[in-house]
């Protein structure tokens, strides 16, 4: 009886405040500060809970049945975002093999959601975010496709990889972060082998050439050092210039 009587007395106020977060959502995809919202909202109505004071309940729910459509719909405004930019690359637009400027952003987005979703691990944002997530790394490859040199679309992923692990590295105590950490690494991880065999297959030809009589026993290594060393040399000066 006691909660009819409660709903009844307050029932205009939660409306009024219902409609005003209404009119904050309208055109707004701020997710940061709507996900701050629902963890505030979250810690009010478990603090009201210690106190025994369940008759907001009701209120506390329509806030989050209110704001959850507002953060799927802006997600997905980014995912659609995301294919828009990379449905319009072209070979022409991607020279470039150093990260992307999207990859900071994405990093930087996620990294929050991450921390965002550390408490609850709502299964509605880690659909979410793996969605989003996917897009992204979809748009990495549509554009180290376009790329021209081989050696340049495996730099452009490790420069973009290396992005994000430098800065999801501080955060790495939290369990999703560390798991989305590790996806990443391993996707860094198989492009630097892919790199290195590539590197291998075109810069190495020589030096393979001038270990071959070592290995059939036909001279020694002290008769060829000399040009081994100069062929390391000019190996090193490349991976300089490429990663810098």
């Amino acid at each position: 009886m006691s909660d009819v009587i409660f709903k009844k007395v307050f029932e205009s106020v939660f409306k009024i405040g219902l409609d005003f977060i209404k009119t904050l959502l309208d055109n707004n995809h701020d997710i940061i500060g709507q996900l701050i919202c629902i963890q505030l909202n979250l810690e009010f109505q478990t603090q009201l809970k210690e106190f025994k004071i369940e008759l907001e309940e009701f209120y506390f729910n329509d806030l989050r049945i209110l704001i959850w459509p507002s953060i799927q719909s802006s997600i997905n405004a980014h995912i659609h975002s995301l294919r828009r930019l990379g449905s319009g690359l072209n070979s022409v637009d991607v020279e470039s093999h150093h990260h992307h400027f999207i990859t900071r952003r994405y990093s930087e987005f996620s990294l929050s959601l991450l921390i965002l979703n550390q408490r609850q691990e709502d299964q509605m944002l880690t659909n979410s975010l793996y969605r989003l997530k996917s897009e992204f790394l979809n748009f990495l490859q549509i554009y180290q496709q376009k790329i021209k040199l081989i050696k340049n679309k495996f730099i452009f992923l490790i420069n973009n990889y290396n992005l994000i692990l430098i800065n999801y590295q501080d955060y790495l105590n939290l369990n999703l972060v560390k798991v989305e950490y590790q996806i990443i690494e391993s996707l860094l991880n198989q492009n630097i082998e892919e790199f290195i065999n590539e590197e291998i297959n075109y810069n190495f030809n020589d030096l393979v050439a001038l270990m071959e009589p070592i290995i059939d026993g036909k001279i020694s290594v002290e008769q060829i050092s000399a040009g081994i060393k100069i062929i390391l040399i000019q190996i090193i000066k490349l991976i300089i210039i490429n990663f810098r």
